[in-house]
C-alpha cells in the first residue's frame, strides 16, 4: 500500500512538472509570436511611412510641374492663339467685304506662315515618374484620376490640335505665302499681295484662312478647359498636403 502511494505521488510531482514546463513553453512561444507581430508592425509602419514621403515628394513635384505649365506654356500659347484668331478673324471680316487693301492686312497676313516653332511643351518628367513608382501609390482616387485625365486627355488633346494647325501652315499657309505674296524683306514686318484683287477671288487662300481660324479657336477651347482642370488639381494637391502636416 505505501509504495502504491509513493508512485502515486511522484505521478503527480512529474505531472506538476510537466504542467510547469508547458506553461513555461506556451509563456515563451506567445512572447515570441508577440514579438513577431510587433516586428511586423512596426516594419508596416515604415513602408507605409516611406510609401507615404514618396507620394508626398511626387505631389509636390507634379504641383510644381503644373504651375510651370501655367505660366510657360498656357499663358505664351494663349497669346499666340488669340493673336492668329484676332488676325484670320480681321481677314475674313475685312477681304469677304471685297474692302480695298489696307496697310494693318499686310501684318494680319503674316498668320499664314507664322507659328510653325511654338510647339507645346509641357513639363512631363514628374508624371513620368509617378508611372516609373507607379501610379497606385497616389492613394487619393478621385486626385489620381484627375491627374491622369490631364496627362493622358487634356494635353495630348491640346497637342495633337496644335499638330493639326501646324501642318496646315506647312503645306497650305507656306506655300501660299510663298506665290501670291511678298515680303518686306523681313518676314516679321508683313507680308504684301502679290495682286489684292485675284487674292479677293482666291478660294485657296480663303480656305485656309478658314481652316486656320477654326483650329484656334479649338485649341483655345481645349487649353481653357485643359487650365481649369490644371487649376482644379493644383488645388486638390494642396488638400491632399496639408494632411501630412
Amino acid at each position: 500500500m505505501n509504495k502504491l502511494f509513493r508512485n502515486f505521488r511522484q505521478i503527480q510531482l512529474n505531472d506538476g512538472k510537466t504542467t510547469k514546463y508547458l506553461k513555461y513553453a506556451i509563456g515563451e512561444i506567445v512572447l515570441v509570436v508577440i514579438g513577431i507581430l510587433i516586428a511586423l508592425q512596426i516594419n508596416n509602419w515604415n513602408e507605409n511611412r516611406k510609401t507615404r514621403l514618396d507620394e508626398i515628394k511626387l505631389l509636390t513635384n507634379i504641383k510644381k510641374a503644373l504651375e510651370s505649365d501655367l505660366q510657360n506654356q498656357f499663358e505664351f500659347h494663349f497669346l499666340t492663339v488669340r493673336l492668329a484668331i484676332e488676325e484670320t478673324n480681321a481677314i475674313r471680316s475685312h477681304m469677304k467685304s471685297k474692302l480695298p487693301y489696307k496697310d494693318s492686312l499686310a501684318t494680319d497676313f503674316l498668320v499664314l506662315t507664322s507659328g510653325g516653332t511654338q510647339f507645346w511643351t509641357p513639363q512631363l518628367t514628374a508624371y513620368k515618374r509617378l508611372e516609373s513608382k507607379g501610379i497606385e501609390i497616389i492613394k487619393n482616387d478621385s486626385l489620381l484620376e484627375a491627374i491622369l485625365d490631364i496627362y493622358n486627355l487634356d494635353y495630348p488633346l491640346i497637342q495633337n490640335t496644335f499638330d493639326n494647325y501646324f501642318r496646315n501652315i506647312y503645306e497650305y499657309g507656306r506655300p501660299i505665302a510663298r506665290k501670291k505674296f511678298k515680303s518686306s524683306g523681313e518676314m516679321t514686318l508683313g507680308l504684301f499681295p502679290i495682286n489684292y484683287g485675284l487674292l479677293l477671288e482666291d478660294v485657296e487662300f480663303f480656305n485656309t484662312i478658314d481652316v486656320l481660324h477654326t483650329v484656334a479657336q479649338v485649341i483655345e477651347k481645349r487649353m481653357l478647359k485643359a487650365k481649369a482642370n490644371v487649376e482644379g488639381v493644383i488645388q486638390k494637391i494642396d488638400v491632399e498636403l496639408q494632411k501630412s502636416n
